[in-house]
């Protein structure tokens, strides 16, 4: 565990697999998807934030320009 009590990023997704890895291979692939999913859901707000701020900054080089 980390300084503040809460359970480390690493570890916790090594007692998952491991906890689905007991249980069976369904839900460790199920386990596996969730995560991908979860860093894909990430990664598409990334690409939101980083579309949004170039919007904005195109929009204010046109209203300079006028």
């Amino acid at each position: 565990k980390s300084i503040d009590g809460q359970p480390r990023p690493d570890r916790l997704l090594a007692s998952l697999i491991s906890k689905s890895q007991g249980s069976g291979n369904r839900a460790a692939v199920t386990t596996f998807t969730g995560v991908i999913v979860l860093v894909r859901c990430l990664n598409v707000q990334h690409l939101f934030q980083a579309v949004n701020e170039q919007l904005a900054t195109e929009k204010r080089k046109e209203e300079q320009n006028v």
